[in-house]
């Protein structure tokens, strides 16, 4: 179920024809022209932060419009910071403003004129309500790299995949897929076997299936039962035979050797017969109230999954098991009813609580 292939990387040249890993470039938002003003240089661009490896053109950029909304603990950062004030600041004095009045940019006093900002393609989380039009236009797209910017149109035209020197390993997750359908069936299939035995040994009073020494001795006893009854009826005791006359009676009254056991009935009152040894039916009709809110909760869990609500999910997702784990566990009605309490709390009320607890942080967004 695993491979191999040569890793590939996207690279970008530079006016140098220099070749720049791509995964290197932020994701511009913003450039504060006067960004002197705030101790940022001249020309200072605002980059989203590149989290996984190589971006995706015309993907929006997910990474800078969630770094900040979706971790609490991020909004510390100095990306965060500086995105949140640029868009508090153009929100009260405009995008490429000139005004000559004094203003404050992250809890410093700029004497005037204000930042003179303007922006790229803006993903849509963090488009403002003084957004002209342009803010959702694809073709604004830029990324930058030390500070130099690289529209959208200069990356595709000057970037390439690069094949590297080293190898990736991979994993064929369909295989796997296919691999746990067929190894759950084959494990029905043998448990049911082995129920299946288990039972028709069950009604038969064994305990167990005889190993070597238990069908030596069983089989011994076979025959000994065997031969004395024609014994009996042809006036001969078998420990009077000599070896001889005993070979000649093994061959003519037991056909050479052909040996039957003697079973105990089964309840059907045939021997292996009636419900083929298995008591499906009775089983079923004894059950059939377990069974039925089996089927149901397979149904509720079908329904939990397919909502759109985790908590829902959570809570439904374990009652087939518990009710399989009851009826295997419980012989009565009373019991069983104790022991699904037991494991609802356990499988589904204990997950419901840890769920809601994660959800509930504030440093979880979903």
């Amino acid at each position: 179920m695993t491979g191999y292939s040569g890793n590939v990387k996207a690279f970008v040249a530079d006016a140098n024809s220099q070749l720049i890993p791509f995964e290197d470039f932020g994701f511009a938002l913003y450039n504060i022209h006067n960004g002197w003003e705030i101790n940022r240089g001249g020309e200072y661009i605002v980059a989203g932060p590149n989290l996984y490896g190589d971006p995706v053109l015309n993907g929006g950029d997910w990474d800078s419009a969630t770094y900040c909304e979706y971790f609490y603990f991020r909004k510390q950062d100095d990306y965060c910071q500086v995105q949140t004030n640029i868009t508090a600041y153009t929100t009260q004095y405009g995008f490429s403003s000139s005004a000559n009045t004094s203003s404050t940019f992250m809890n410093i006093t700029i004497p005037g004129p204000v930042l003179n900002i303007s922006y790229f393609y803006i993903p849509s989380r963090l488009r403002t309500d003084n957004d002209d039009g342009n803010m959702a236009d694809k073709s604004r797209m830029t990324w930058v790299h030390s500070n130099v910017t690289y529209p959208i149109d200069y990356i595709k035209t000057h970037g390439s995949c690069q094949p590297l020197l080293d190898y990736r390993w991979g994993f064929s997750y369909i295989q796997l897929f296919f691999m746990v359908i067929f190894l759950f069936i084959w494990s029905i299939g043998i448990y049911t076997l082995w129920l299946r035995s288990h039972i028709i040994m069950k009604k038969r009073d064994r305990q167990d299936v005889a190993g070597e020494t238990k069908a030596v001795f069983e089989l011994a006893d076979a025959m000994r039962l065997q031969l004395e009854e024609h014994g009996v009826e042809e006036g001969f005791k078998i420990s009077t035979l000599p070896e001889s006359r005993l070979r000649r009676r093994i061959a003519k009254d037991l056909r050479g050797g052909t040996i039957s056991y003697k079973t105990s009935l089964l309840q059907s009152g045939k021997d292996g017969e009636g419900d083929s040894g298995w008591g499906f039916k009775a089983w079923v009709k004894r059950e059939k109230y377990w069974l039925a809110a089996f089927f149901v909760a397979i149904a509720v869990m079908l329904g939990g999954v397919l909502s759109s609500t985790v908590y829902t999910a959570t809570v439904t997702y374990g009652l087939p098991l518990e009710i399989i784990f009851t009826m295997y566990l419980g012989k009565m009605d009373n019991s069983r009813v104790v022991i699904f309490l037991w494991s609802f709390i356990i499988l589904s009320v204990f997950p419901q609580i840890v769920v809601s607890i994660v959800l509930a942080s504030p440093s979880y967004r979903y």
